[in-house]
């Protein structure tokens, strides 16, 4: 290996580089922030206790313990500390038993040696490299701070650029969000994954999103959930919604409480108020899907699609039995079972007659008493 190239060695248990700070897994942390510095892959060893075979001919950096805030710049402050040709490390700031060292080539290599045994004999940066580049996770309790911090700094960036949070230490956004200035924030809201908020978008309190597009102007009201799915410019959705992966709502649609959707679009204008379960369907433009309506897309072996036209009316309690079609400007009547398609313009009909018999209520009463009284004697 070429004489003064960085080797990069990140010892520490396994289980930590897994665990999520703000999202990110603190392997794809340390790999992203040190990516470039070294001309061979980091390497991960299972163990702090691990012990080194060191080639004297190459610069190592050896990270003793979990750092998910490592930076670059502390590699190159360790680096150029060892210009002359001493090993350099940066301690935590409560501890002396893991840290971050540079070897220059060169320098005696350390072997079969742990971490703690040559770290006196090392020059300490600490004063110098003190900040969040030396936050280390060592179990449950510092896992929850260095989540927090991650969370609090992101919030504090997506302030400055201009969004509106309400409660600023009771959201969490990931690092990977995106928001854009003017949105709104609700207190208790998750944003996470690939989440993109638009100017005047507004998030109400207890709202979770994950890898959602909510455009400009659309509100997501209290208690919703919404993964994978895209919402459109002026839409609204909830409050106690549950817009599944697939869901692409147009602009202006309103999907109200206790609707579930799932690989479903809607045009513009069109609404579910309440009550509803869409999946695999194509919901055209000015549609009105009332209370109840369930599309039975799964036929217990294989999901099958519902397709409605523009200005649909399906009225409440209907069923729409996939495949299944409604043309432009039908009208399903409430209560219907539809197992079959309806041309434009059509109106479907699909319940028993309603048979009313009069005078009969309070016949119907007393055989009921009757037969109450028998049972209990």
């Amino acid at each position: 290996m070429k004489r003064g190239h960085l080797k990069i060695l990140v010892r520490t248990d396994p289980e930590f580089l897994e665990w999520r700070i703000a999202g990110v897994p603190i392997k794809d942390r340390i790999l992203t922030s040190l990516a470039g510095l070294s001309e061979t892959p980091i390497e991960f060893l299972p163990s702090a206790d691990t012990p080194l075979n060191c080639d004297e001919r190459v610069d190592y950096l050896i990270v003793n313990g979990a750092f998910p805030f490592i930076t670059a710049d502390l590699v190159q402050c360790l680096r150029q500390g060892g210009d002359f040709g001493e090993p350099r490390v940066a301690f935590p700031p409560d501890s002396q038993e893991s840290g971050v060292v540079f070897l220059p080539a060169n320098h005696a290599a350390v072997e079969a040696d742990t971490f703690g045994a040559f770290l006196d004999r090392l020059f300490d940066l600490t004063d110098e490299e003190s900040g969040e580049d030396l936050l280390e996770l060592r179990d449950a309790a510092s896992y929850a701070k260095l989540n927090q911090y991650a969370f609090d700094r992101k919030v504090t960036q997506v302030i400055a650029k201009g969004a509106l949070v309400i409660a600023p230490h009771m959201v969490w956004i990931e690092e990977s969000v995106s928001v854009e200035a003017g949105a709104k924030i609700g207190p208790n809201v998750y944003l996470g994954g690939d989440t993109y908020l638009g100017s005047g978008a507004e998030v109400m309190a207890g709202a979770q999103l994950r890898d959602a597009t909510v455009a400009y102007g659309a509100v997501i009201r209290p208690y919703s959930v919404l993964e994978s799915c895209r919402v459109g410019a002026g839409a609204t959705v909830g409050p106690f919604a549950h817009l599944r992966a697939g869901t692409d709502l147009g602009e202006d649609v309103r999907i109200g409480n206790f609707v579930e959707t799932k690989k479903v679009t809607m045009g513009a204008n069109s609404k579910a108020s309440h009550l509803a379960y869409l999946g695999d369907a194509q919901i055209g433009k000015d549609c009105n899907i009332g209370a109840g309506t369930i599309t039975c897309n799964y036929d217990g072996v294989n999901k099958h699609q519902t397709v409605l036209g523009d200005q649909v009316f399906i009225g409440s309690d209907s069923q729409l039995v996939a495949p299944v079609t409604i043309g432009d400007k039908g009208f399903v009547a409430a209560g219907s079972t539809i197992t079959r398609d309806v041309p434009a313009d059509g109106l479907a009909i699909a319940r028993a007659r309603q048979d009313v018999k009069e005078g009969r209520a309070s016949r119907m009463r007393e055989r009921a008493r009757k037969k109450k009284a028998k049972a209990s004697t």
